[in-house]
């Protein structure tokens, strides 16, 4: 089981059992059981698994299909706690969500580890690496682009064309 606490600073506990998968499976038609399979439920060969969206890469990276799946997995407790699904989902954001997901995550992967099916756990893991990876490959790009100078590089290009092909002509053809 994994905590997380949302904005309004309630605990939620993130814990994965049959019947919790049972219950997203037949809410979202995503089975948790087979993280290795695309959207549809179809499974992935192996030597695929990086170049097809998996369902543990779509859940990594899809926050608003994660954010159903936990909808789903903590809807009993919210409705002991008499909150709504409209109300939870207010109190999820920024640094609440991103815990709610790292615990949903971590409770995935001890799900697996625990059935004896770490291949499974380790898929959730590696992903897990590679979307950090890519975010903080994208978070550099993004620090190191110069807005000014890309402004300033397309004005000179619009300034040297406008030279190339002269004023616009204000002649109108006669009549």
């Amino acid at each position: 089981m994994h905590r997380f606490h949302d904005e309004e600073k309630r605990p939620w506990d993130v814990r994965l059992t049959i019947a919790d998968i049972k219950r997203v499976k037949a809410a979202l038609a995503l089975d948790l059981m087979e993280p290795a399979t695309d959207l549809e439920g179809k499974p992935i060969p192996p030597e695929k698994l990086r170049q097809v969206p998996n369902l543990a890469m779509v859940l990594q990276t899809d926050l608003l299909k994660f954010y159903d799946v936990l909808w789903v997995l903590l809807q009993p407790e919210a409705k002991k706690a008499d909150i709504d699904e409209e109300s939870f989902g207010r109190a999820l954001a920024g640094e609440s969500l991103i815990n709610a997901h790292l615990a949903f995550l971590d409770e995935w992967q001890d799900f697996f580890d625990q059935l004896r099916r770490p291949a499974f756990g380790k898929l959730i893991a590696g992903n897990r690496r590679v979307v950090e990876k890519v975010y903080a490959l994208a978070a550099t790009k993004i620090e190191a682009f110069d807005l000014e100078a890309e402004l300033a590089k397309a004005e000179r290009q619009m300034e040297e064309l406008m030279l190339e092909t002269g004023p616009p002509s204000t002649d109108s053809p006669g009549s």
